[in-house]
């Protein structure tokens, strides 16, 4: 690494150094997330102004470092908890360091490009307040959790529906008491669909219906949850979404629903996925659902269920809408799970 690390006061003039605050920003951009690392790393954490920007945060967690001759033990809890960007860290830090290509607003001859151009030259993070880049596994860890979530197709004595639900267990299904109870009485037959969705040349997957135990339904009422098991084996493929008590979320955090609205192939919804309102009982957010999405997986960004979907909700508070949609918060189902005795599947 270069020489700029054991420096005091640092040389932010450095186009290494701002490159690496930059870095450490989109990485590590939540408060809590930076006091790991600051106090891993033996720094006081009385001594920075928490509750401002990232960028900010980490101007002030590098100069401190630097005050204590501790930047290199800084950097190295950094790479124990985010491990990924060390490669990217390293090139940054050396002497010859590898930067960011300039876009320049002026050609070679002075002709100017384009007006009111910053002197900051890189491109730049239009919404510092959070992270809105995310590694590409992203995707890859929402289609994994994905083929958890199944369409039901409920048969009750005088009706039939259709909802959504997910696999909690090796024969265990996680729904909505609405979708499997009408006028307080279960189910007679529910059939469970895995796989259906569309592929990338939007033509319907050839998914595999399971049958499910009717006889096997359990739920609260109160709560919205229901669970029931199969009849016949689930498709190895399919995994099993863990669920914990410990996972939550805050206003202002994103979560996305994995559903089959209207009963059709499997969508996600991801758009204005902004938490509003959060309890010990429920969340709420701007995330869309439509008709047929009740029993639906909340996730967060880290692709933890976090609540039940199960309704939309009107809402009083004057934040650019009159509604919202609200889940049970999965530790409340778990809870009311333990309650009455029932048996979720989870290992």
């Amino acid at each position: 690494m270069t020489a700029f690390l054991d420096t005091y006061p640092l040389p932010w003039s450095d186009a290494r150094l701002r490159e690496l605050r930059d870095l450490l920003s989109a990485v590590v951009y939540r408060d809590t997330a930076i006091e790991m690392i600051v106090a891993d790393a033996g720094l006081p954490l009385a001594r920075i102004a928490w509750g401002q920007s990232a960028h900010r945060l980490w101007f002030d967690v590098l100069n401190l470092a630097a005050d204590f001759r501790q930047l290199p033990d800084l950097l190295d809890a950094v790479r124990k908890h985010h491990p990924g960007c060390w490669a990217r860290i390293d090139e940054v830090t050396r002497a010859d360091a590898i930067l960011p290509a300039d876009l320049s607003g002026t050609d070679s001859d002075g002709t100017v490009r384009w007006k009111n151009f910053a002197s900051d030259t890189h491109e730049r993070q239009i919404f510092t307040s959070e992270e809105t880049l995310l590694d590409v596994a992203y995707l890859q860890h929402g289609l994994d959790r994905a083929g958890a979530v199944c369409r039901l197709t409920v048969t009750h004595p005088t009706k039939r529906c259709l909802g959504t639900g997910f696999r909690i267990g090796q024969r265990t299904l996680l729904t909505n008491h609405h979708v499997l109870y009408a006028g307080g009485m279960p189910a007679i037959d529910v059939v469970a669909e895995f796989g259906y969705e569309l592929d990338t040349t939007g033509t319907l997957r050839k998914g595999t219906a399971v049958a499910c135990a009717a006889e096997s339904i359990r739920g609260d009422r109160t709560h919205d949850f229901a669970i029931i098991t199969v009849a016949e084996p689930i498709p190895e493929d399919v995994p099993v979404l863990a669920l914990e008590r410990s996972v939550t979320v805050r206003a202002g955090d994103r979560v996305s629903i994995i559903q089959h609205p209207h009963g059709l192939p499997k969508k996600i919804a991801m758009h204005h996925n902004v938490v509003k309102y959060v309890d010990d009982d429920v969340v709420q957010y701007w995330t869309d659902t439509e008709a047929g999405s009740s029993g639906s997986p909340v996730f967060d960004d880290c692709w933890r269920v976090v609540a039940l979907h199960h309704k939309w909700v009107p809402t009083s508070e004057d934040d650019g809408t009159a509604y919202r949609n609200q889940g049970r918060a999965i530790g409340r189902v778990l809870d009311r799970i333990a309650e009455l005795g029932l048996d979720s599947g989870q290992v």
